[in-house]
């Protein structure tokens, strides 16, 4: 039997009996390992929509022994936000007192410090910091960031949605290596 589960790991795992698979029992996890990867990558990319991919590209495919008789596989990553993002929670600063929260184009690609003494720190009307810098000829303000203490992101669900999808195929893909198995 191939179960499909969500880890405590972030990842999609399953497991199945190495016995009865023999020899071609690494070729099958390993080629379920990485159909969970490439269903988390598509997951990531249709709820979190553009940016550089670096979640996506994060799941990689890995085979250990779970149980003495079964192998494991499945596809994990090493990202620290990468459960954030699948379950939800709060975001601190790990050093200084905020976030810098990007609100532009040009901000989403680059650090505060990235941009030298551009950037000077202004409050608004409501009491927020913000990071503007001066545009045209130096009297108008482009506010580039808002600072934030912490802020709490809910979860997307993607890793749940790649298993569920991911299942029917994974056992697919250990089901043709029994048949391959007991063929010979």
């Amino acid at each position: 039997m191939t179960a499909v589960k969500i880890t405590g790991d972030i990842g999609v795992a399953f497991h199945t009996k190495a016995v009865a698979l023999g020899a071609e029992a690494p070729q099958a996890v390993l080629r379920a390992a990485n159909h969970a990867g490439g269903e988390i990558a598509r997951q990531v990319f249709a709820k979190h929509g553009g940016g550089k991919g670096t979640l996506a590209r994060s799941f990689l495919p890995a085979a250990f022994v779970d149980v003495p008789g079964s192998i494991a596989a499945g596809a994990f990553s090493d990202l620290v936000y990468a459960e954030v993002q699948d379950q939800g929670g709060t975001i601190r600063p790990k050093s200084g007192k905020n976030l810098a929260i990007p609100l532009t184009p040009q901000a989403r690609n680059r650090w505060p410090r990235d941009w030298g003494d551009k950037l000077f720190f202004l409050k608004s009307k409501n009491g927020k910091g913000l990071l503007a810098e001066r545009v045209g000829n130096g009297k108008k303000l482009k506010v580039q960031y808002v600072l934030q203490p912490q802020v709490t992101i809910t979860g997307s669900g993607y890793i749940r949605a790649a298993a569920a999808v991911a299942a029917p195929v994974i056992g697919e893909i250990i089901a043709t290596a029994v048949d391959k198995a007991m063929d010979k």
